[in-house]
């Protein structure tokens, strides 16, 4: 019997014993836990999981165990339970010795599975490149949000020419929609564009404190006027399965911000649910040390620090939030408001480092665009962990990380805390910051050519 073996073999005993303890009535209460314990061989991902059941006691103890020194590992006593901590000690032993990742969901019964497989390896191929025009529809400045229809039509949403492009399924441009103002249908700083349910476009556009709504073609059909707190920033909203277009942003009432809430706009324009505040993620002091913050005057300048670890979050379609408190390390956190089911998905991942030629770039663009000087020793000689993370509409999470070679690498993680596949950016020049959106077997984001012309690219999923 190999060391892995052995230690599955632990294990299964142990979760045939909370088995039957949960058949005389152990369940159902505030005592009990489901864990997963995660057998990490290669740094990604466990190739075998199995649940076990165990009371929320013995979960802190094996916890607490596993992050002590093996000198201090004898930290069970005997007691009523002496027969299952002494159990858990050896379990504990082994899994030290194999390097495992332990994970804990509160008051979930999702672990009642059988063993996951290993993440499958899937590619992207590029299937279609719009843009490089010197002018007309396919000459783009910024590209501030890429929505996709159920024909496979691409509308880009281009914030300098304010304006959004159709585009159809052969990279063929077909039309124009919207134009600068403040009339039905005009934006004047809109920021970012999505499809609901019913096939209507909605467009964000907090500079004319409204929500604007679109049918399939380009008409303008709605308006709802809003009082956004924030604005400027990307809009990646999502759609429930109740029709609602769900958002983070916060109720304003009596002229004063309440704070950050998920919010569920109904799609006929008659209410919005305040469906939960918005859970804390990250730190204000960590987003501050990423930023370069000059004054002068009366003015404040803020100008983020590339490669700087930051906190994000991504919003799911059931109202669950993706967090990751810290982006230099690979540790996410699934977040369900109003649930006891909070799951925890985390990697050893190498930190990728920032070229000297790399570094050197960024500080000669930083002392161009910010004369007056700014703290270069501030800018990271690595990259973090996570480059960005996107939800789809599935529920899964994209996670974007740097990798060699100033590529990229994605891992997709599914609603169980799964990863279930790895795939390569390969030589694709992009940025963390532009759009990407995944439909069905597609993936669209926007790539830049060796001058930095952007360009909206198609990439088909093998999987």
């Amino acid at each position: 019997m190999t060391h892995v073996e052995k230690i599955e073999q632990e294990v299964r005993q142990l979760s045939e014993r909370g088995s039957r303890a949960s058949a005389r009535g152990w369940t159902g209460g505030t005592n009990e836990e489901k864990t997963a314990v995660r057998l990490d061989n290669n740094g990604l991902q466990s190739d075998r999981i199995v649940p076990v059941v165990v009371r929320r006691s013995d979960v802190r103890r094996v916890d607490r165990c596993l992050s002590t020194r093996a000198r201090r590992l004898h930290c069970f006593r005997r007691g009523k339970s002496g027969r299952e901590h002494a159990r858990l000690r050896l379990l504990t032993r082994s899994l030290q010795g194999a390097s495992i990742a332990l994970h804990v969901l509160v008051g979930t019964s999702a672990l009642s599975q059988t063993p996951a497989r290993p993440p499958a390896r899937w590619t992207l191929t590029e299937t279609l490149r719009i843009g490089g025009g010197d002018t007309g529809p396919t000459s783009f400045n910024y590209i501030k949000s890429i929505a996709v229809d159920a024909k496979g039509r691409m509308f880009i949403y281009d914030r300098q020419a304010k304006e959004i492009r159709v585009f159809g399924t052969d990279g063929t441009f077909q039309k124009t929609i919207g134009r600068v103002g403040s009339g039905p249908g005009e934006l004047r700083d809109a920021e970012g564009i999505a499809f609901a349910r019913d096939g209507m476009l909605w467009m964000r556009d907090a500079a004319n404190a409204r929500l604007t709504v679109f049918d399939a073609e380009g008409a303008y059909r709605h308006g709802w006027t809003m009082t956004f707190c924030s604005s400027q920033g990307p809009w990646n909203p999502q759609m429930d399965n109740r029709g609602r277009l769900l958002d983070v942003d916060c109720m304003v009432k009596g002229g004063e911000a309440r704070g950050d809430a998920i919010l569920g706009y109904h799609l006929d324009r008659t209410r919005i649910d305040t469906i939960a505040d918005m859970p804390a993620c990250g730190t204000r002091a960590l987003a501050d040390a990423g930023t370069f913050i000059t004054k002068s005057g009366t003015r404040t300048t803020y100008r983020s620090i590339p490669y700087a670890p930051t906190y994000m979050t991504a919003l799911g379609p059931a109202g669950e939030v993706w967090c990751v408190a810290n982006s230099a390390s690979y540790s996410i956190t699934r977040i369900v408001p109003g649930s006891r089911d909070t799951l925890r998905v985390s990697r050893r991942v190498t930190s990728t480092p920032l070229s000297d030629e790399e570094r050197k770039t960024i500080i000669t663009q930083l002392s161009v665009n910010t004369p007056g000087g700014l703290e270069m020793a501030r800018v990271p000689k690595s990259k973090p962990a996570i480059a960005r993370v996107v939800a789809d509409g599935d529920g899964r999470l994209w996670v974007m990380r740097s990798a060699a070679n100033d590529s990229y690498e994605l891992d997709v993680i599914d609603p169980k805390g799964q990863v279930i596949a790895t795939m390569s950016l390969g030589q694709v020049k992009t940025s963390s910051w532009t759009p990407l959106t995944v439909r069905g077997d597609n993936m669209y984001l926007v790539v830049f050519d060796e001058d930095d012309v952007p360009f909206v690219a198609r990439l088909r999923i093998s999987r």
